[in-house]
């Protein structure tokens, strides 16, 4: 049960990172020095890269879990991801805010995968779905987190807020008690 709960929180956490962006997106890129005649043609192009991140952070899963086993690629993605969601607040403009980004959801892309792979062996399709309800819930959580801090504190209080969760989830993913730990060869 408790690795059911943990891979919940790692997909609530990873997708609500993701999924926050958009709703914000016309407020912050004039903060950003964007014209507003620009914003919709420069707010599609963080949107794709960011698609593009997630994409391929969510193929490189699976290679990410056989070099360094599941529990450490999720610890490492999560820590990873977090930093570079703080660092969005030191983003002087757009191009490094988008590049900054692209770092972050490509970290964050492995965690939904590789936390289902975690629990899968010995989860029912009920208990993937509850994960996968998460993932849900964060498109939710996400945007109304988002747009509710932004409405009161600048948008640096919105990604320092988005990546507290994930460090503060990095000690659950370091016990042994979730995922497979090591990797197809053995390592601890």
């Amino acid at each position: 049960m408790r690795e059911v709960v943990t891979a919940c929180l790692l997909v609530l956490v990873a997708s609500t990172q993701i999924f926050f962006l958009p709703a914000i997106l016309p407020q912050i890129l004039p903060r950003m020095g964007v014209g507003l005649d620009d914003t919709l043609e420069v707010g599609g192009m963080v949107l794709f890269v960011s698609g593009l991140a997630a994409a391929l952070g969510s193929m490189a899963a699976p290679r990410l879990a056989e070099l360094a086993g599941d529990r450490r690629a999720v610890g490492w993605m999560l820590g990873a991801s977090s930093a570079l969601m703080a660092m969005l607040t030191l983003a002087p403009g757009v191009w490094v805010f988008g590049l900054v980004r692209f770092l972050q959801v490509l970290c964050i892309a492995p965690i939904f995968p590789l936390s289902v792979a975690g629990i899968a062996p010995r989860a029912s399709g009920a208990t993937i779905g509850v994960v996968n309800s998460s993932r849900i819930g964060a498109a939710f959580l996400g945007p109304v987190l988002a747009t509710t801090l932004l409405t009161w504190a600048p948008p640096a209080v919105v990604y320092l807020a988005l990546a507290l969760p994930g460090f503060a989830l990095l000690p659950l993913v370091r016990e042994r008690r979730w995922g497979r730990g090591g990797s197809e060869r053995g390592r601890p």
